[in-house]
């Protein structure tokens, strides 16, 4: 079972406004999807936008990805363009945007939309606004600003730091708290799920409760004690030193489902006990809390109470009730957070940070206001924090929040509790955090995304030698196979030359693939490729343009990494029809038994009918294969959307029509030839 690596959960890439697409069209991304459709109708637009996400986002130590912008690179403009070659040609607007479907593991289901405008000359697309939707709703907006909100679009985009969208902040913030509220439950999950996997790699027996949560997650396909951590962690490190502590693991489970390595919650610092409580949902612990929602239930005592005050002050507020004062609670939660989002703009410019600068702290802003204590106990000049809330009021009013300090009877500071003071920053330190957390989720994901693309563009050249001194990026996969070949690199070469050797002899063109050395004085300078067929060993050059495609193709394929996604333009040029038809079924082995994802540009009608086939015979491919036809927007017919997506149904049926002048262009000629022939005889 492999279970050593990481991936991106990216399942669909968006853009609008971007070249030939002014308005929002979106593509899944399954291990084979397929893009047809008629020429001009955008489907090279995919590749561009691949190619720009690979070459032109940074990516950050840590397994961060730069959202501050992206680049077009100068070796690539002659395929991508600059920014305003990309907008689109009938655009009034100068911004585009791209989205990006993810899967969080507490809001499920996420789209990010990045909205860029041009800078450096056109050079860059500098990120304006970054919004994350769920389910069609908006539950985070953040955007650039400036001290004056003045926004030049020719400015370098250095100069902006981020912030809570002040148009969307109070969405955004009602989002936040139901993060926190998930994040405990899963913190929760969490615990339990490590501290069983811990006793049983201790041999330390459970509790009847330990036993029945046991059997609980082991029905939801969760393994425990499958590997040595520490281990696991090391052999992580080694092969993914530039992701550092992103690939620690703190327990030994495996998800049977999907034979992955199960990743415990994602929390930077240690969370703090104050954090979270169990109160019906109320977030933000204080002596107040635990009066009213405890067993003495202050609401219920009598004027003898020493309590009577509080709770006098409560009903003058029209808190009579446990309900009301939650709802209050939640209220105040809103205000504070509301506040906190307020600072975000003086404590950091990017996040995550771009490597490029050394932002101030989250944390270190916290510390110089004294910590969350202070933010809603002590009524300073240019807090924003709302004076209004009655929660707040009774809170300062008896001295229910501890400050982080004793006050004297002239209102000076005496005494720092310095351990209440730590707490505060960790408070401080979490929540900012989680307010930033699905950009934080987001930049990882898009960080493994843009890493795994490969390129198998067409490939006209035909060569008998491929030299060390001669290579380039167009030809890469026969000079780079061929040298890890020679050079003994024998556990992924030997896969590799597996799968080609299989796959030439299907298609009937030999038996065997061989691979020879060029040498001057002993020096390795290039490498060499002969088709073997018994005892007859034939140079690949002396075949066509067909045969060194389709092998160019088949070692692409095999020098990717697992989990690539590999872009193929039209793998089926210069190649017979039965061999057309093949490709589906080599693309099918490659992706199940290699573990690429195959993105994949194509005018054949051969290989979309022999993958229909194939899902025939095994109906569980239906769910790995999307197609993807396209309509030119200037000539769409009336109810057909610009990007028309079939899956393929369990019989092998599409679920929809292609467009004229594909499936039915050869039974079309077929019809006019038997007119004309019918024509000829009357």
């Amino acid at each position: 079972m492999q279970i050593l690596h990481l991936y991106s959960n990216i399942s669909a890439i968006g853009f609008e406004n971007f070249r030939i697409f002014k308005n929002h069209q979106q593509f899944s991304l399954k291990p084979l999807t397929l893009f047809t459709g008629p020429n001009g109708s955008g489907k090279s637009t995919l590749q561009k936008v691949l190619i720009l996400l690979a070459s032109g986002i940074k990516r950050i130590d840590g397994g961060f990805a730069d959202l501050d912008r992206i680049r077009f690179p100068k070796e690539y403009l002659e395929i991508t363009g600059d920014y305003y070659q990309n907008l689109n040609f009938d655009s009034e607007s100068n911004r585009f945007k791209f989205s990006f479907n993810f899967k969080d593991e507490l809001f499920g289901k996420i789209t990010a939309v990045m909205e860029f405008a041009p800078a450096a000359n056109g050079m860059v697309a500098a990120t304006r606004k970054l919004q994350f939707y769920r389910n069609g709703e908006l539950v985070a907006a953040f955007d650039k600003y400036t001290e004056s909100n003045n926004v030049n679009e020719n400015d370098s985009d250095e100069i902006y730091g981020w912030r809570l969208d002040p148009k969307h902040e109070k969405t955004s913030l009602k989002a936040f708290r139901e993060n926190l509220i998930l994040f405990k439950n899963k913190i929760n999950y969490d615990d339990q799920l490590i501290i069983i996997d811990q006793k049983i790699r201790d041999n330390e027996a459970l509790t009847h409760d330990e036993e029945l949560l046991k059997k609980t997650f082991q029905d939801k396909g969760y393994a425990f004690n499958q590997f040595d951590p520490e281990e696991e962690l090391n052999d992580r490190i080694e092969k993914y030193p530039e992701l550092g502590t992103f690939v620690a693991h703190a327990c030994s489970i495996v998800n049977t489902t999907n034979n992955r390595l199960y990743t415990p919650k994602e929390n930077t610092i240690n969370l703090p006990d104050s954090c979270f409580i169990d109160h019906h949902n109320i977030l933000i612990d204080s002596p107040l809390v635990d009066m009213v929602m405890g067993e003495q239930d202050l609401l219920s005592v009598d004027e003898s109470h020493e309590w009577y005050n509080i709770k006098k002050a409560l009903f003058q507020v029209n808190i009579t009730t446990k309900d009301e004062f939650i709802n209050a609670h939640i209220d105040f939660e809103q205000d504070y957070f509301t506040f906190v989002s307020k600072q975000l703009p003086e404590s950091f410019h990017h996040f995550p940070p771009n490597g490029e600068t050394e932002p101030r702290s989250f944390e270190s802003f916290f510390e110089e206001k004294r910590g969350y204590g202070y933010f809603i106990g002590h009524p300073f000049d240019d807090s924003d924090f709302p004076k209004s809330s009655p929660i707040l009021k009774i809170l300062t009013e008896f001295n229910l929040i501890d400050l982080g300090y004793s006050l004297d009877k002239n209102g000076k500071r005496g005494r720092v509790n310095t351990e209440r003071i730590k707490q505060d920053r960790e408070h401080a330190s979490f929540l900012v955090n989680q307010l930033t957390r699905l950009p934080r989720m987001f930049s990882r994901h898009l960080y493994l995304l843009s890493g795994s693309f490969v390129f198998s563009l067409q490939n006209n050249t035909v060569k008998r030698h491929y030299l060390i001194s001669d290579k380039n990026v167009v030809d890469s996969p026969f000079l780079d196979f061929g040298l890890k070949y020679l050079n003994g690199y024998k556990k992924a070469v030997k896969r590799g030359i597996n799968f080609v050797n299989k796959w030439v002899k299907e298609f009937g063109i030999a038996e065997s693939l061989t691979i020879k050395p060029i040498k001057v004085n002993d020096e390795l300078i290039g490498v060499a490729y002969f088709l073997k067929s018994g005892d007859k060993e034939q140079s690949l050059n002396d075949y066509g343009k067909g045969i060194n495609q389709l092998l160019f193709q088949m070692l692409r394929i095999v020098s990717a990494d697992r989990d690539a996604r590999i872009m193929m333009e039209e793998p089926e040029v210069n190649l017979h029809p039965a061999f057309q038809s093949k490709l589906a079924d080599m693309f099918v082995a490659a992706s199940r038994n290699l573990s690429v994802k195959l993105i994949i540009e194509t005018h054949s009608e051969y290989l979309i009918r022999r993958l229909q086939c194939l899902t025939a015979y095994e109906d569980q491919l239906m769910h790995q294969i999307s197609i993807n036809y396209l309509y030119h927007p200037e000539k769409l017919p009336s109810g057909k959307n610009v990007v028309e997506q079939f899956n393929i149904n369990s019989d092998g049926s599409l679920e929809g029509e292609f467009g004229p002048g594909f499936f039915d262009e050869a039974t079309n000629w077929k019809v006019e030839l038997m007119r004309n022939k019918q024509a000829q005889k009357n």
